[in-house]
This record gives C-alpha cells, structure tokens and sequence, in this order.
C-alpha cells in the first residue's frame, strides 16, 4: 500500500540525523517521495479507467472525487509527523 510507503519514508526522515544543507539527509529521499506519487496518480488512473468500463462515468468520476478527499486527509495526519527541515 502506497500509505504504508510514505510512512516508512517519513520514519526514515525522522529517525535521520538533523537535516542540514550541506549534508543533506541520508535516510530521506526525495526521488522515493516523488515515486511513491506518480504511483499514486497511476494507480488512480487505472482505478478510473476500470470504474469507466462499469459505472456511469459521473459516478466514477464521484467515486475518484471521495478517493481524493480520503487520501488529502491521510496525507495530512501523515504531514503532520514531518519536522521542518531546519
């Protein structure tokens, strides 16, 4: 589950030494962060397109509506956790 990558990523940001510009941070990538969202957006996508196949496209595009709305929220109680780089 996409979620459970972005917590590890998280975890592995905070459990890394302080951030610094000239270090950078060894247990955070942002490459991983970018990976994890294009995943996101083609697992949507393939979600779309199946529900497309099945329902009345209003429907599918309400279903993606809620779906959206969920995860904002678990992204957000997921931010939370993430220090401000300093």
């Amino acid at each position: 589950m996409l979620a459970l990558a972005r917590l590890g990523l998280i975890a592995a940001f905070t459990a890394a030494p302080a951030w610094s510009q000239e270090t950078g941070n060894p247990g955070y990538s942002a490459d991983e962060a970018l990976d994890i969202e294009k995943d996101e957006a083609r697992q949507m996508d393939r979600t779309f397109r199946k529900l497309r196949k099945a329902v009345p496209v209003v429907k599918a595009a309400r279903y993606l509506q809620v779906e959206n709305k969920l995860r904002a929220i678990v992204r957000f109680e997921q931010a939370v956790q993430v220090p401000y780089a300093r």
